[in-house]
């Protein structure tokens, strides 16, 4: 849905369709894959994830917020202290506290990322074992036989996206909750 709002007198909703490609694998099984890759050159090994990872989009597992990956600061991981909480914690710490989530890898580097919303450039660290790379990469787009499967869904014939439209319609008016 792009926008509800009063028309005359009736509601009228706004729909647009778009579609994520969400993958199976964190970004900490990314990361470690390419520093498995280049283990025996460290500095290499920094260059390769930053080339990776920079425009990256990647979604926080917890609360499903987008951002986009600008940085990987190899001199933050989740034992850095985050300064603003008084008292100050680490990371793995809030995390673990707030959310009931443990951190494995208290090594790994931190994103320096922004929300993935227009306007908004605040940045955020965020730790890639708790989030996932969505977006197309080179590889899925090369493989011709997931993208054949990947226009299924994208690239749907009208008919299917009014039937699945007047279908979400059918439930929002049936919804006690809605109304």
């Amino acid at each position: 849905m792009t926008s509800i709002r009063h028309h005359e007198e009736k509601m009228l909703l706004c729909m647009e369709t778009t579609h994520k490609v969400r993958r199976n694998e964190s970004a900490i099984l990314l990361l470690n894959r390419v520093k498995q890759r280049y283990s025996r050159e460290p500095k290499y090994f920094h260059y390769r994830v930053r080339a990776e990872f920079k425009g990256t989009v990647v979604m926080k597992i917890r609360n499903k917020k987008t951002y986009i990956v600008d940085e990987v600061d190899f001199d933050q991981s989740p034992t850095s202290l985050l300064e603003d909480r008084q008292p100050p914690i680490t990371r793995a710490d809030f995390y673990k506290t707030k959310y009931n989530i443990t951190i494995k890898d208290l090594e790994q580097p931190l994103f320096i990322a922004r929300p993935n919303k227009e306007g908004d450039s605040r940045e955020f660290y965020v730790v890639p074992e708790l989030c996932q790379a969505i977006g197309i990469t080179d590889n899925i787009r090369n493989n011709q036989t997931m993208m054949t499967k990947l226009d299924k869904y994208v690239h749907q014939v009208p008919e299917n996206m009014v039937r699945q439209m007047a279908n979400l319609m059918e439930r929002l008016q049936h919804t006690q909750e809605v109304r």
